[in-house]
This record gives structure tokens, C-alpha cells and sequence, in this order.
């Protein structure tokens, strides 16, 4: 309901702070000297419960939907990529199993002129908006957005949570 009233305009402002800024409820909020691990934890309280079920060979349907519904109702929003990249080592190493990692294609196409401009490792430290990074980590388990439409009939959309199995 909280957000619906951000949604809606009905909730005081701090026109102090800002023209638009709202005042978040302490339940929403963790001490100034929190961590991201702290953050981490906070929102996941019960992670390692549902980590476990969705690794279990034998999951069944309804905890299947239990698992999805514990992933999909959660999520840390951040501004800046940094953070994200913090949040998802955070979360990635709390997964079991192996990890694998995907790199880009880093060759050049040899009737690109322009190609040999830059060096391989500046091009791989870009993160343009929409794309993966270089170097991708997953994890069977890890929460992963798709970034482009695959199948909107099956609802594989941009913006859609995935589970890597």
C-alpha cells in the first residue's frame, strides 16, 4: 500500500530535502553504517532456505512456484552499476556450486578499418546501457534480468526475471 501512495502523490513531503521527497518508513530502512552484505541479508532474510529447495534435484511443482514467488517478490534497486556489480558478487557467492563465467567476443572483424583503434582492454571495461558485461558470472540459482525480447508469446521480454537451472 506504502508504494501505491508514493504512486499516488497522498503521502507527505520533505520539500526540506527535496520538491518530491517522501519520508521511508523505518521497516524500509537499515542503519547509515550498513554493508552490502547487511543489505543483502535484509532483503533475503530466508535465502538460504529457498536456495536449497531450488537446487534440490526433486522439487516439485508447488515448491517450484514457492521458489519463484520468494525470487520474484524481491529485489535491490540501485542507480549506479557499481553497486550492482557489488550486489550480484554478494549474491553470487552465497549460491553453491560452480560458478561459470561467459566473456564477450573480443576479436575484431577483419574488414573493420576502424577496428584497431582502441585496445581489447578498453573496449571490455565499457558497460553501455542494455548489455552484458565482458565478463559474466553465473550460477545455477542466480536471478538474472533479460536485457532484449526473445519470445513475447512465452513471455520472454525485456525486463523479465529469470532463474539460471
Amino acid at each position: 500500500q506504502w508504494l501505491l501512495d508514493v504512486g499516488d502523490g497522498a503521502l507527505p513531503r520533505r520539500t526540506d530535502l527535496e520538491p518530491h521527497a517522501v519520508v521511508l518508513p523505518s521497516r524500509m530502512c537499515l542503519p547509515p553504517d550498513a554493508t552490502t552484505t547487511d543489505l543483502v541479508d535484509w532483503v533475503y532474510r530466508d535465502m538460504d532456505t529457498f536456495r536449497t529447495l531450488a537446487e534440490a534435484s526433486d522439487i516439485g511443482a508447488d515448491e517450484c512456484a514457492d521458489v519463484d514467488t520468494y525470487f520474484r517478490d524481491r529485489a535491490i534497486l540501485t542507480p549506479l552499476n557499481e553497486h550492482v556489480d557489488a550486489l550480484n558478487l554478494e549474491f553470487l557467492a552465497r549460491l553453491s556450486g560452480d560458478e561459470t563465467v561467459t566473456r564477450s567476443r573480443d576479436s575484431i572483424v577483419e574488414d573493420d578499418v576502424d577496428g584497431h583503434m582502441y585496445p581489447t582492454e578498453l573496449l571490455n571495461r565499457l558497460r553501455p546501457p542494455g548489455c552484458a558485461p565482458h565478463e559474466l558470472k553465473l550460477k545455477k540459482g542466480a536471478v538474472v534480468p533479460l536485457t532484449h525480447n526473445i519470445d513475447r508469446e512465452r513471455g520472454l521480454c525485456n525486463g523479465t526475471r529469470a532463474i539460471v537451472v
